[in-house]
């Protein structure tokens, strides 16, 4: 039974969930994907790959992780380089 109130409900409670992760994680860009039914994520900026795909919030955590230890995401630079431009407030073109 698809488009369902109780449908729709658990699509907006994914999406919810992740806008919180969007939040918890500012060096990265977090989606569902209503049509994919997956957790997306990919970095906000610095690294244009790789876009991260997920069927559940944790493992999509965990694999930011992952990359955010491989490829220096979150960190302060070490050089003493000026710190990136800040995020900026609309950045989807999907809407959550």
């Amino acid at each position: 039974m698809t488009g369902t109130a109780i449908d729709r409900d658990d699509e907006e409670r994914r999406r919810d969930v992740a806008r919180r992760l969007d939040r918890k994680h500012p060096a990265w860009t977090v989606w569902y994907g209503p049509r994919t039914g997956r957790y997306w994520a990919m970095p906000a900026r610095g690294v244009a790959s790789p876009l991260l795909e997920a069927d559940r919030p944790e493992a999509l955590e965990a694999a930011m992780r992952e990359v955010e230890t491989w490829y220096g995401i979150g960190r302060e630079p070490l050089n003493g380089a000026a710190p990136t431009a800040p995020r900026p407030s609309v950045r989807r073109a999907v809407r959550l």
